[in-house]
């Protein structure tokens, strides 16, 4: 499941999105406790330490909605909120060194320490060809 963590939630399986939404627990974004008011909430799945954002609509029962590009974090680590700590968390969730993950995209290593840096920022859709390339390797 740590492998999941900096993908986008477009970028799951309807499988495994459909497991994971099984396991939700949603507490209110700014309060930590059960949503009272439709707003910002936070959507932790039961049994793993993933976590993504979401806006809830309470009503009889509470219906969350995830964005596409919400993104898949570590509780414990905190929200992802930008390229920098996108490519990060994976790679270290990879067990990837930036030379490793410099040779696997076959390019120049001083681009990876520009992009973990914040030097440097790729378009969003080739963020992901890049976490999704990452996020495959077996390690």
């Amino acid at each position: 499941m740590n492998k999941l963590v900096g993908m986008k939630w477009y970028q799951l399986t309807k499988e495994l999105k459909s497991e994971l939404y099984s396991k939700k627990i949603v507490v209110d974004a700014k309060t930590g406790l059960s949503p009272k008011h439709n707003g910002p909430c936070i959507i932790k799945f039961e049994g793993t330490n993933l976590t993504i954002a979401g806006n809830c609509v309470v009503g009889e029962e509470i219906l969350i909605e995830i964005e596409d590009n919400a993104i898949i974090y570590n509780f414990d680590k905190g929200a992802i909120n930008n390229w920098v700590d996108r490519i990060k968390i994976v790679r270290k969730y990879s067990n990837m060194t930036q030379q490793d993950v410099s040779k696997m995209l076959r390019i120049p290593i001083r681009t990876i320490k520009d992009w973990e840096r914040g030097a440097r920022v790729p378009s969003e859709w080739v963020q992901d060809l890049i976490i999704e390339k990452i996020n495959s390797i077996k390690k």
